[in-house]
């Protein structure tokens, strides 16, 4: 399997990869991140442990458990060579094939870097949260105030408390770390300043994209500035007021859930981010009816779509055969994902602790749910 550089990550992280068919998404992490990975699938698998302080809402509805909202885990790589296998009970059958693994075996299977790349750190193995799209905007939020763990050196904590206090992530939990804009004609991209950005034609997608970097987020100040920039990125695709509208409805749908799913699930984030994922592709949105799922299923459709082309065309789910076009129709035309867990902790509580929210992350959810409230206000007041 050889893998090349990674190209529509919105806020640069250097040394991200992908497979050929853009199914996997490979990053340079901390052993903390994959641990973290490794125990939330575990969790999640043994007798249903979904984390959830309790099951249902003050409605009576359920709550979605954390792995709905995270990418999922396939595995991990070091020099090269995955370093878990598909005997072990956090690897999932499928998920296994997709690396190449033999279940039979231990083997391993060698695995081809880019040659002008060095990983000294292990790589971690997701799923790929844009295979399926086919034009995608791309948005990085960074959650929280507290930026550092308590591990870090004085220096490291002095650095992201100055970060911290000089941005929107002191004052209200956020801040923009990244864009990847499909460009239109019809947009004017003079908004944002010509040092936080670059234009780049892609050649995959056969469109330009404007790359937004951190210096946006690092310009920023008020609330106002965050919810203009979340305005730009949903606005700029040419589908339509009707495509905007549910955009905004469903983002906030997401939110209001992520919500729920934090007030109840014992992790603390820190430095985590919050990934804005829309389609802009014209056709598949119109083909689509502009009808989205809230919690996408992408990484189980997409499995399905592949054993569809393996058996002729069509693939039997649950009794009842689906085509390549009814799967297609159920991938996600846009999601939200929590990404980046490098300093994340499960903390499992006794009889003798109260349960804590991560209230550090939580203040950033609820100025997106602010802002975004504040969009739809200031677009479809009466």
């Amino acid at each position: 399997m050889e893998l090349k550089l990674f190209d529509l990550a919105a806020a640069g992280h250097d040394g991200t990869l992908s497979d050929e068919n853009n199914t996997l998404f490979v990053k340079p992490t901390l052993t903390k991140e994959i641990n973290f990975y490794t125990n939330i699938q575990t969790l999640s698998q043994i007798n249903n442990n979904n984390l959830l302080n309790k099951e249902t809402n003050d409605e009576g509805e359920s709550i979605i458990p954390l792995i709905n909202w995270i990418p999922t885990f396939l595995g991990c790589m070091e020099e090269g060579i995955i370093a878990k296998d598909a005997n072990q009970k956090n690897i999932l059958e499928k998920e296994a094939e997709k690396l190449g693994l033999n279940n039979n075996t231990n083997n391993n299977k060698s695995i081809k870097l880019p040659k002008d790349k060095s990983y000294t750190k292990p790589l971690v193995v997701l799923e790929n949260l844009l295979s399926g799209y086919s034009k995608p905007n791309v948005l990085d939020i960074k959650l929280g105030s507290i930026l550092h763990d308590k591990d870090a050196s004085e220096e490291k904590i002095q650095r992201l408390n100055t970060v911290s206090n000089s941005t929107t992530s002191g004052p209200f939990g956020l801040r923009v770390c990244g864009m990847k804009l499909r460009k239109f004609e019809h947009i004017d991209y003079s908004k944002l300043n010509s040092s936080f950005y670059t234009t780049n034609y892609d050649p995959i997608r056969k469109c330009d994209y404007i790359s937004v970097n951190k210096l946006l987020g690092r310009s920023q100040t008020t609330l106002k500035q965050v919810t203009d920039t979340l305005l730009f990125f949903f606005e700029n695709h040419s589908a339509g007021d009707q495509w905007t509208a549910m955009l905004l409805t469903n983002f906030l749908e997401r939110i209001n859930l992520l919500i729920e799913t934090l007030e109840n699930t014992p992790i603390k984030l820190i430095s985590s981010s919050v990934l804005f994922i829309m389609e802009t592709d014209e056709n598949r949105i119109t083909n689509n009816s502009f009808e989205d799922v809230i919690i996408d299923n992408d990484n189980d459709v997409l499995t399905y779509l592949e054993e569809c082309e393996e058996n002729g065309g069509t693939v039997d789910i649950d009794g009842e055969n689906y085509d390549k076009e009814s799967l297609s129709q159920q991938l996600s035309l846009s999601k939200l994902k929590l990404i980046d867990f490098g300093h994340a902790q499960i903390v499992l509580s006794n009889k003798n602790t109260k349960f804590e929210p991560d209230h550090n992350t939580l203040k950033g959810l609820f100025s997106l749910k602010r802002s975004i409230t504040n969009i739809i206000t200031q677009l479809y007041q009466e």
